[in-house]
């Protein structure tokens, strides 16, 4: 049934019944209007978005000089009468004996029967709300006699915006590998890419994605050592929209011993001034130092079985002591003193143990009520006045600060530091800590540095989590945790309190500050070599507590070298360094390890000889490299480069896409249109209703409307443009007159009168052509089912300033879905018309919705031409039908010169 919620007449919204829901709470309180009959997909559907309020949205009825209409919630249909019914009547004349004869069938007028409510905050609102609808039922000017069109829906749409359908199969586009590729660098033929300088960039043709995402495939095969390619697809600017790579197509690995298997021989440790035997202690390598800080260390390296998951690793130890001091006197929340909401009401703070960080409780602060409060979550504040939660500090020092935080939606933090001196006057804000992302549900580390004034005394931390929705704050929450003021700078660890391993309290537990104790920093380095390598790189993989970045140092060349590689980073003490891995090949791509036993999704690794005493091998398995590029970007091309190695081959190339559902394409599979309708009765306002308090003025309306055509008509997506077949056929065809059905008989002696002669046509009227130049197009049957009868909607765009003339479109029925003319009945067509004259710099439209035509000119201009519009031999044309679930071929004909400036496009209608 049909959703009866909307209607659009002439062009002009009648009605909405989403929007009136919306308005009328805010135009009259006081009455309440059930909804029967809601389609929360309605806005969408119209493009309209959420709505809002009668001035923000400006609805087909208001009026920014007439402050009435401001007031005015629209009309609300109650019942619809004869939207849908079938108007279908056939006279019946009954025999004197039995039986009788049935009449021709036909379809008789429609009548729209629709009442409703005009709803308005006072009788001047409802005045304005009543001449507005007065004026929209008098439909489109612009239509003339021939009535306005009736827009709705045959049910509420049912879209999703912005997914894919996942009813659709991807759509494999195959991409040409011979022709439609640019290089720079190198050359393209038929997908062999020949590098000849690097890097070689091949760009593939440009594609235009059907409405949805393209996903490109690429696969290689011939695969050669040092092959390393990147794939991706960019945009018409050149712009990468999605990579993948670099690639290794194949990779050697030269090192004899990648993973140490066996044992240490091409691994070393080196010092720069002294070097410390080291000794295997647990599955540990440790070195023991009495050096003063600042003095160099270096390590060897021992085998140290145990360790799960590899058999190197290295530890470095320096016993010098490093005192950092965090100056927060209750830095845990060991209990709530100290800690305190910064200058914001209606808050819930108290201890937890639901989130804790470090010891067992952490802060929760939460907004009570439903407030705005500048889009804040939280706002906490560490430290006061009052010892022994006092953080003192010396004027003019640095320090660094830090707080954790654990929100309870995704938030930015602001972490600043208010300074004070010894009066405890403020002496102004500084931040450490601006804008930094912190995600719900998990712990964000925040910090900084800040220097104090030089009459600094004390400070107070005050951290801040905003939002960006600035939405009603409803229940927002947040943990706190683990603050640190410390003049020593970041220190090794993120955060210590006095109670975790290596710090102590230095006075209080929980109410002054605390110590920690750490080792200075070392500087490690491993390197590995021999003397038979082309190009080197080393990884080397560091365990916890600490991440350690370790540069890697690539060699290049093309002969046997006698090298030496070495990795060299800045270790914390005390960290664990654990060194598990070697790369040694051609080219300088980065690339996942491999050692002739690794598992890697995607690659076939294996060993050139003996395991851990030769090298290793891995090449792509034959799968393909995918890039995506979103449905939005445009027309898109892919691409690969060659960043080293020899020649590629590229085997093939796939662009995949799938259909996406896009809310207004969804939406016209629901639009039902009614052509030629008129207002014939009203609108009559049938009774006024006032509310006891005031609130309002209803008025219950009433009108009908008729339409001349009385089918309901949907229109099909797909549009289709024929194609130039090249064929150029005589423009007279040995096909027969369509005579109609054949005239009474008559008796020779006594025959019918002769018909009256023909209408002179004035010479030079009609143009004498003898070939035209044929388009054909293919119109499938599956779009129609058996029972459905569909019309053509036809556009012929005259892009030239002469005009074309004896244009030919006929419609033929294709049951065997044929894709070549010759192959179907040449004078068996269902529809022919025979377009006499085209304006240059035109639109023609043949719609068969309403068996009318009509020229659009420059400017807008619309004129009838039903007149230049005929059939073979000058009889009348015919309008098609297409019916039966068949399949149709349509043919355009024009004149040679005429067939390369109009453009022709046909649509189906489909009626019930």
């Amino acid at each position: 049934m049909p959703y009866k919620g909307w209607f659009s007449f002439g062009g002009i919204e009648l009605f909405n019944a989403e929007r009136f829901y919306n308005y009328a709470p805010q135009i009259a309180p006081g009455w309440d209007f059930l909804a029967c009959d809601e389609c929360d997909t309605l806005a969408e559907a119209l493009g309209d978005g959420e709505y809002r309020s009668i001035v923000l949205d400006e609805p087909s009825w208001f009026d920014p000089d007439n402050p009435d209409t401001y007031r005015f919630a629209g009309f609300l249909p109650l019942s619809i009468v004869g939207l849908t019914d079938s108007t279908r009547t056939a006279p019946v004349l009954s025999s004197t004996r039995d039986g009788g004869v049935i009449g021709r069938v036909r379809h008789g007028v429609r009548e729209i029967n629709v009442t409703g409510v005009l709803l308005g905050a006072d009788d001047c609102a409802l005045d304005a709300g009543f001449e507005w609808l007065k004026r929209a039922l008098d439909g489109n000017p612009c239509a003339g006699c021939s009535g306005s069109d009736l827009c709705f829906f045959s049910c509420c749409p049912d879209i999703a915006s912005g997914t894919v359908d996942p009813n659709s199969e991807p759509v494999a586009h195959p991409v040409e590998l011979r022709w439609g590729w640019t290089t720079e660098g190198g050359r393209w033929r038929s997908g062999h890419i020949s590098v000849q300088e690097l890097p070689t960039i091949a760009t593939g043709p440009e594609f235009e994605p059907p409405c949805d995402d393209t996903t490109y495939e690429v696969t290689f095969d011939d695969l050669q050592d040092g092959q390393i390619v990147d794939v991706a697809v960019v945009n018409a600017d050149g712009e990468t929209l999605d990579e993948s790579g670099p690639i290794v197509l194949r990779r050697d690995n030269w090192v004899p011993n990648p993973t140490f298997r066996r044992d240490a021989d091409l691994w070393d440790g080196h010092a720069n001034t002294i070097t410390k035997l080291a000794h295997e202690d647990a599955g540990q390598i440790s070195i023991t130092t009495d050096l003063a800080e600042g003095d160099p260390i270096a390590t060897g390296l021992a085998r140290a079985p145990g360790r799960a998951g590899d058999e190197w690793s290295g530890r470095v130890t320096l016993e010098i002591d490093t005192t950092s001091t965090n100056l927060v006197p209750n830095p845990r929340v060991g209990f709530a003193n100290g800690w305190s909401v910064h200058d914001i009401q209606a808050w819930d703070l108290h201890r937890s143990t639901d989130q804790s960080f470090s010891g067992t409780y952490s802060m929760y602060a939460e907004i009570i009520g439903a407030w705005l409060v500048d889009s804040e979550v939280s706002r906490m504040q560490v430290g006061n006045e009052q010892p022994p939660f006092r953080i003192n500090v010396n004027g003019g020092g640095d320090y660094f600060v830090g707080i954790h935080a654990f929100p309870g939606e995704d938030a930015r933090s602001v972490l600043s530091a208010t300074f004070y001196d010894a009066d405890g006057n403020n002496l102004g804000i500084e931040h450490a800590a601006f804008q930094v992302a912190t995600p719900a549900g998990v712990w964000t580390y925040v910090s900084g540095t800040v220097t104090a004034p030089a009459q600094a005394a004390y400070v107070t931390l005050q951290a801040t989590l905003v939002t960006d929705d600035g939405a009603a704050a409803t229940a927002r929450y947040a943990y706190w945790d683990g603050a640190i003021v410390t003049p020593t700078g970041d220190p090794f660890v993120d955060y210590f309190d006095g109670g975790m391993p290596g710090a102590a309290w230095t006075g209080t537990a929980d109410m002054s500050p605390s110590a920690l104790v750490t080792d200075t920093d070392a500087e490690i380095c491993i390197s590995v070599g021999t003397d038979e390598l082309i190009g080197a790189r080393v990884t080397l993989q560091p365990g916890q507590p600490a991440e350690v970045a370790f540069t890697a140092i690539p060699v290049t060349g093309t002969q046997p070298l006698n090298l030496e590689i070495t990795a060299c980073g800045d270790v914390p003490a005390g960290t664990l360094v654990r060194i598990s891995q070697a790369i040694m090949s051609r080219g300088t791509a980065e690339v996942e390890y491999f050692d002739g036993e690794s598992e890697i999704d995607g690659y076939d690794v294996s060993w050139r000889g003996g395991p851990d005493h030769s090298r290793s091998v891995m090449s792509l398995a034959a799968m393909p490299v995918a890039v995506t590029a979103p449905d939005d970007s445009g027309p898109v091309r892919p691409q690969v480069s060659v960043l080293g190695g020899d020649d590629v081959h590229v085997t093939e190339v796939v662009a995949l896409s799938r259909q996406v559902i896009d809310p207004a394409e969804c939406a016209e599979l629901y639009i039902r249109t009614i052509r030629d309708v008129t207002v014939t009765e009203g609108p009559v306002i049938l009774e006024r209703f006032d509310d006891d308090e005031c609130s309002g003025r209803v008025a219950r309306i009433e009108w009908t409307m008729t339409a001349g055509i009385p089918w309901i008509w949907r229109t099909l997506a797909p549009e289709w443009q024929p194609a130039d077949t090249g064929q150029v056929v005589p423009a007279a065809d040995d096909c027969p007159p369509d005579q109609g059905p054949p005239p009474p008989l008559s008796d020779p002696n006594c025959p019918q009168p002769p018909d009256p002669p023909r209408a002179p046509t004035p010479p030079d009227c009609l143009e004498d052509v003898t070939t035209y130049r044929r388009s054909t197009v293919v119109i499938p049957g599956d779009l129609l089912s058996p029972w459905e009868n569909a019309v053509p909607i036809i556009e012929l765009e005259n892009r030239s300033s002469t005009a074309v003339r004896q244009a030919r479109v006929r419609f033929y029925p294709n049951p065997l879905n044929r894709t070549e003319f010759t192959d179907l009945d040449p004078c068996g067509w269902c529809g022919e018309f025979i377009v006499s004259y085209i304006p240059g710099n035109s639109t023609m439209t043949l719609d068969g919705m309403t068996q009318r035509v009509s020229v659009e000119r420059p400017g807008g201009q619309e004129f009838t031409a039903d007149h230049l519009i005929y059939g073979s031999g000058g009889g009348p044309m015919t309008w098609p039908e297409l019916s039966c679930g068949l399949s149709y071929m349509m043919t355009v004909d024009f004149a040679p010169d005429d067939a390369d400036v109009v453009t022709t496009s046909v649509q189906l209608a489909v009626r019930s």
